[in-house]
């Protein structure tokens, strides 16, 4: 049985087993992402992420969603609706799982360069790989996003500093919340 719910939260695989599995789910999450975002466009929402945790008898598909101004929770509740019956229809995971349709929300992911400039003037939490300077997670203003695959960012505290970031060497990024 397929159940489609909606809920507050965010491509990544976890939870298979071997490569061939993994693989496996790989495309089906890009046939899954091919059929719904024609959906999201038609509801003026564009997809942020979409994860599959679980394994080859049960999941959980987290859509995640946005648009210019954040989203509702009706709006959530709106494209879960809407993406669920296509889901079935498509029938491209064959097993129990259940559809989480979610905002990124205020501490939104930063995952591709279109992400980091949108966010360019805000406010992001980096965590590098290999260490910078000798850190690897730094908190600073996003000042740039660079064609040659680098981020500047100033770290404001008891001395400005700013920092270049290669892309490569980013492994997780997310805006931080200004109160």
């Amino acid at each position: 049985m397929k159940v489609g719910l909606s809920s507050a939260h965010f491509f990544c695989l976890k939870s298979w087993g071997s490569n061939k599995e993994f693989s496996m789910m790989q495309d089906q999450l890009s046939q899954i992402k091919n059929s719904i975002i024609s959906i999201l466009n038609s509801l003026n929402l564009e997809l942020v992420d979409l994860e599959y945790l679980g394994n080859a008898r049960k999941g959980i598909l987290r859509v995640t969603i946005d648009k210019p101004g954040g989203v509702t929770l009706e709006e959530c509740e709106k494209a879960s609706r809407n993406i669920a019956p296509a889901l079935d229809v498509y029938n491209i995971i064959d097993h129990s799982y259940v559809l989480e349709v979610s905002s990124p929300g205020l501490d939104r992911p930063l995952k591709n360069p279109e992400d980091f400039q949108k966010a360019v003037e805000k406010l992001v939490r980096i965590r590098t790989v290999p260490r910078i300077n000798p850190q690897a997670v730094f908190v600073g203003r996003l000042i740039s996003v660079q064609e040659n695959g680098t981020i500047e960012v100033l770290i404001e505290g008891k001395k400005e500093e700013k920092i270049t970031v290669l892309f490569k060497d980013i492994a997780a990024a997310n805006l931080e919340v200004e109160w």
